[in-house]
């Protein structure tokens, strides 16, 4: 009999950070595991930005008052993702 342990967890582990700056939201996000030389970075599901992978990013969002995000890092242009991440403000 063999059983199903699920998909492998993703070798991506990324972490999140939230503060304000004159009340604007600021993430800043921590990554560790990727390989390739670029990543991309998912807010709300939405491609936010491909940058040059030094395992850290801070989203400087327009955004005030309540408001909850979610992110997501991938190496470039492949499905080795993070698990995705949740910050309420």
């Amino acid at each position: 009999a063999t059983t199903d342990a699920g998909p492998p967890p993703p070798d991506i582990s990324l972490t999140l950070l939230g503060s304000k700056k004159k009340g604007r939201h600021v993430i800043d996000l921590n990554w560790t595991g990727s390989t390739t030389g670029n990543v991309d970075i998912y807010r709300d599901g939405d491609l936010l930005t491909t940058i040059t992978d030094d395992g850290s990013h801070t989203d400087n969002t327009s955004n005030k008052g309540g408001r909850s995000y979610t992110y997501q890092v991938c190496e470039a242009d492949t499905a080795n993702c993070s698990a995705v991440e949740s910050i309420v403000f």
